[in-house]
């Protein structure tokens, strides 16, 4: 669907909102506070290369969790974690700043931007008023999920669904 902007500006493309279930993912990631833009690439690339290392494979898209909002902490001390998912069955010692957890499973509400990352605090928006006006309360971390990089990329935006608030 095509949303308007409050510009007279278009997103690309944002898709309705749904709720999903979420299933559990082990991970490798590493955490950093700042602006993610900068950043989040390199760190992602840190974990392949060291993934590489271990003879451990990647088993689906790359995505970071975002643990505060960029408009209520600033940009600067925006917390998160750069996430590549492995095999469940991958065993894995950590050690110096790679952490490896396995994410539990969970319900969340879902968005997909088709577009450049600079639309990604709209369509927040958009799925934020979805959600409210469907009754579902929602909760951090922010995950985006990266199905696609490079030029028009598409990303899965997600809050996990707070249940015991949702009516």
């Amino acid at each position: 669907m095509d949303l308007e902007q409050s510009k007279s500006e278009r997103i690309p493309l944002v898709t309705e909102v749904e709720q999903k279930i979420r299933p559990p993912i082990k991970v490798v990631s590493l955490s950093g506070k700042g602006d993610p833009r900068p950043q989040l690439g390199k760190e992602m690339a840190k974990i392949y290369s060291w993934l590489e290392k271990k003879g451990i494979v990647s088993v689906g898209p790359t995505f970071a969790t975002f643990h505060t909002r960029r408009d209520e902490v600033g940009v600067e001390n925006v917390e998160w974690d750069a996430c590549v998912p492995i095999s469940v069955n991958s065993e894995v010692e950590t050690k110096d700043e790679f952490r490896c957890q396995e994410l539990p499973g969970a319900k969340v509400i879902s968005t997909t931007l088709t577009g450049s990352y600079d639309l990604i605090g709209e369509a927040l928006n958009c799925m934020e008023n979805q959600a409210k006006t469907r009754g579902i309360k929602t909760k951090w971390p922010l995950t985006e999920i990266y199905w696609k990089v490079g030029e028009n990329p598409v990303t899965e935006l997600q809050y996990l669904v707070d249940e015991e608030e949702t009516s």
